[in-house]
């Protein structure tokens, strides 16, 4: 009865830590959430990067630590609860290693985002300039116009000056012929 009551005891033990084994399931399934809302907060990566990547190696600290704690308690439950959980701590581990690596491709999209901003603020700034260059093009034809508008009004007052004189000269050559043939007729 006596041994009934110890592995009563051992099998009360082994369901605490299981139920350990869940909240590090818990924490694990909480940590993959967080895995995902940083994937899609790629757009604004350049301000949390620093603030993600903590909080990352804060979250695999923690997990790490319930996995280690959890694995204390596994150990002295029995050998084949400790051989299932050495597995799910090498999955840990797997998981950090996949971190680091996802750390440094978010660190490999952050440059080239930002050569992507250098890229456009180049080609903004080139914008710009062409735009200044555009006005003083259209300035000058502005001007030209202008000039042109003049000229063609100084060419009518000519014309009409022109109009003017020429009358002036065949009124004039009117008076000439009267008085030649005025003169012939004496």
């Amino acid at each position: 009865i006596k041994n009934l009551g110890n592995g009563l005891n051992n099998l009360s033990e082994t369901a605490g830590n299981l139920a350990d084994i869940s909240e590090a399931s818990v924490a694990t399934r909480q940590y993959a959430e967080n895995v995902q809302k940083a994937a899609e907060s790629v757009g604004g990566l350049t301000d949390n990067y620093s603030e993600s990547t903590n909080k990352l190696a804060s979250a695999a600290n923690t997990l790490s630590d319930s996995y280690q704690q959890a694995a204390e308690k596994i150990a002295s439950s029995g050998g084949a609860v400790a051989a299932s959980y050495s597995a799910a701590a090498e999955k840990a581990k797997s998981i950090t290693s996949s971190n680091e690596a996802f750390g440094s491709q978010l660190e490999s999209m952050n440059q080239k985002l930002q050569a992507l901003n250098d890229a456009y603020a180049s080609q903004l700034q080139g914008t710009n300039e062409h735009m200044k260059g555009s006005d003083q093009v259209y300035k000058g034809i502005e001007d030209m116009m202008k000039n042109l508008k003049a000229s063609v009004e100084e060419t009518e007052k000519y014309k009409e000056q022109m109009s003017q004189l020429s009358k002036n000269l065949a009124d004039l050559n009117v008076v000439y012929g009267n008085m030649l043939t005025a003169m012939n007729a004496k």
